[in-house]
């Protein structure tokens, strides 16, 4: 649960109040050459159980479900409100510790774009803020809002509800630098954003167009995608692709009647696959490679001392016998 962070520590990236004292590279940029606990910003007495960032600015989430922010917060991406007395440097204002973000709680995850963020609560409720130009944000109105040299923009959290996600309970969102994408509790995908060359995985016929770049305003369902898995597979689930290879083989190896090699123990016998063993064993690897006749297919066990019988309905596999005399653990 503690944080660590390393690289640029320029506009507050790295979460230090301090950046003096540390290495600078040729363009005079601080930058923390190993990893470093962020304690400030009342971190230090939290539990941290995820994090995400972008460019310039960076989230974390505490065990309770508070939010906290940091770095580069022109522009509404941190999500802070009022910035006017924050430290500023050539590219704007930034928020150079942690601060709790608290416009929006219960967090249960959070993505970055580069200059707009998406956060999901444990009710299921999509907020975004940053920048809402070509609808990153999914905003069908953003009247209203402030503006800076690259349009308007939400500076707090504010609840996405707009478009197809009207009603809907949002599991999962996620971020690119000019579009988003969000999933429901129920699989059903949906996009918003710059829709240039398909990134939005549907038609752009229609759309409204920013710089010359198509863009959906608000979230639409990806119809063409099949269900989103949002979890493990279901225990009832058919399984597909190399999954379903796999699936097959374990229930292939957990019939006795595919055997291929019998080890009598103490008079017990356990039977077992040579291309199993080969695999995942030099010892047994070189033991069946050696030549020696306990590892030779037998070939006149009666029916009864093989895999199958006669009387079954798949014919007998020839069976190599291995009688084992000495267990302990130099034997092996």
């Amino acid at each position: 649960g503690e944080l660590y962070l390393w690289g640029s520590a320029c506009a507050g990236r790295c979460g230090f109040g301090d950046v003096e004292g540390l290495p600078a590279d040729a363009d005079g940029i601080h930058f923390q050459p190993v990893p470093r606990q962020v304690t400030q910003g009342g971190l230090g007495e939290k539990f941290v159980s995820s994090v995400a960032c972008s460019e310039g600015h960076s989230f974390c989430i505490s065990s309770n479900g508070e939010l906290y922010a940091w770095g580069s917060a022109d522009a509404g991406r941190c999500g802070l409100g009022k910035v006017e007395d924050l430290p500023s440097d050539i590219d704007g204002p930034y928020q150079p510790v942690p601060a709790l973000v608290g416009d929006v709680g219960n967090v249960k995850s959070v993505a970055c774009g580069s200059w707009h963020t998406l956060a999901v609560t444990q009710g299921y409720a999509l907020y975004a803020w940053g920048a809402t130009r070509a609808g990153r944000c999914g905003f069908a109105d953003t009247s209203g809002l402030p503006l800076d040299e690259n349009g308007p923009y939400q500076p707090v959290p504010r609840q996405v509800t707009d478009g197809g996600l009207r009603g809907r309970r949002v599991a999962l969102a996620a971020c690119g630098s000019w579009h988003s994408l969000a999933a429901t509790t129920d699989g059903e995908l949906f996009a918003w954003g710059v829709a240039l060359m398909s990134r939005c995985g549907f038609a752009t016929s229609g759309m409204p167009v920013d710089d010359l770049c198509p863009y959906q305003p608000t979230p639409l369902a990806v119809v063409a995608m099949p269900k989103v898995r949002l979890g493990p597979a279901a225990p009832n689930e058919t399984p597909r692709g190399a999954e379903a290879v796999c699936e097959d083989l374990r229930q292939l190896l957990l019939e006795e009647l595919h055997a291929d090699v019998c080890f009598e123990v103490d008079g017990e016998e356990l039977r077992a696959h040579v291309a199993i063993l080969v695999a995942r064993c030099d010892h047994f690897r070189r033991m069946f490679r050696s030549g020696m006749a306990e590892c030779r297919v037998d070939t006149t066990a009666e029916d009864s001392g093989r895999v199958g019988s006669a009387s079954d309905s798949v014919a007998a596999n020839p069976l190599r016998r291995v009688v084992v005399t000495d267990c302990s653990a130099s034997a092996f």
